[in-house]
């Protein structure tokens, strides 16, 4: 599964053992998933914010992306592997805070998808709320917590079902209602919790969620344990402590950018390398109430038994998340093992965007370590697909 991935990083400087291996310098699907969005940002309030081209379509190795724009979510990006064939079941990504939807479309998520989307006959679908990548992107949403935000999910993601249910039946006349996998990272994990606490107020039929994955997810049940890794507070939440508050008086959506957004949400590796740029120079406002919650009184849900009972879930965590710390991670593991799902936890090295995006040089023995890592949890979480 890893090879051809492995064979386009041959060793730069082998030594005689064949123990040294060289380092990849650059995501080639994040790069490709780039040209779906206008060369030229659209401006609100002189703020540039990319935007998708409408009806996009691009080819990039193994895999076929398009645009396509549905009245009420917003434009979301399809994907699907070259070798498709059938259409049995569709994979909802749905991106982190301040992310655009493409925020997964990376090499390594794509190399682990492939083949098990491929001999699964799934197709994925990139989305994210408030418009993100879209004409009508939301701005001001610095006063919504966690019930308008989700509340806003759940009108979208039902609008999105709709789309998806209409496009299954037209490849499988016996079945209206295609299965369901849902992937997360961040905020989004967050709100897959959400999803399987409450299938119905998101448009999801009886059944029709088939596994998720969490990858670094806000933390479960309780969202506040994020205080409790070290040096979140004094290095993350206290600088930011400005500009949040600046956003709760004007109602605007709080956005790091550059500097502030590697810090943040990166932290380690290159800040001036093409993936960390291509993160920190494109990030949308997000929910400022929100992420005051999320800090104190906590905005992640508990899941039902009654739901999620015998239900793959995979939980992907990184080794050194300078925001979701061990303790979070750990919580997070033992309440969805509590309620009963069947859980798969991988944890692979780096920090928080380290299992999505390439945080500069990385060596191929910790890129394939991580590639490694989701292909097992995707592979988990897919298998009732």
């Amino acid at each position: 599964m890893y090879q051809a991935y492995q064979d386009r990083y041959r060793p730069l400087d082998e030594a005689p053992d064949g123990a040294e291996y060289g380092i990849v310098t650059r995501d080639s699907y994040a790069e490709a998933v780039a040209k779906l969005y206008d060369s030229t940002p659209m401006r609100v309030d002189g703020v540039p914010y990319p935007q998708l081209r409408d009806k996009a379509v691009i080819s990039h190795k193994d895999m076929n992306f398009s645009v396509g724009d549905i009245e009420g979510v917003g434009r979301v990006v399809f994907f699907a592997p070259k070798n498709h064939k059938s259409l049995n079941g569709f994979l909802i990504q749905q991106s982190g805070y301040m992310q655009p939807p493409t925020s997964m479309l990376t090499d390594k998520i794509l190399e682990a998808l492939i083949p098990i989307m491929e001999a699964r006959g799934i197709i994925g679908v990139a989305y994210a709320h408030g418009g993100r990548g879209s004409p009508d992107l939301v701005t001001h949403q610095g006063r919504w917590g966690v019930k308008t935000l989700q509340a806003h999910i759940a009108k979208q993601v039902t609008i999105l079902l709709g789309a998806l249910h209409h496009e299954f039946a037209d490849h499988n006349e016996s079945m209206t209602v295609p299965p369901i996998a849902l992937m997360g990272h961040s905020q989004g994990g967050q709100t897959i919790a959400h999803e399987l606490s409450d299938p119905g107020a998101y448009g999801f039929a009886e059944g029709q969620i088939r596994g998720a994955t969490l990858i670094n997810s806000v933390a479960l049940p309780h969202s506040q344990a994020m205080l409790r890794t070290p040096g979140f507070l004094t290095n993350i939440a206290w600088r930011a402590l400005s500009d949040v508050t600046r956003s709760l008086f004007s109602g605007e959506g709080f956005l790091l950018r550059n500097e502030d957004a590697f810090r943040a949400f990166i932290g380690e590796g290159d800040p001036k390398s093409a993936s960390a740029h291509r993160m920190t120079s494109s990030t949308l406002p997000a929910e400022t109430a929100w992420f005051v919650q999320t800090l104190t009184s906590g905005t992640s849900p508990k899941l039902n038994p009654d739901l999620v009972r015998g239900m793959p879930i995979s939980l992907v965590t990184s080794v050194n998340d300078q925001l979701m710390g061990a303790y979070a991670q750990k919580m997070t593991h033992n309440h969805v093992v509590s309620s009963e799902a069947d859980v798969l936890w991988k944890e692979v090295p780096g920090r928080h965007f380290s299992p999505i995006m390439l945080s500069g040089d990385e060596s191929i023995v910790r890129v394939l370590e991580i590639i490694r890592g989701n292909s097992a949890a995707f592979e988990h979480a897919l298998q009732n697909m």
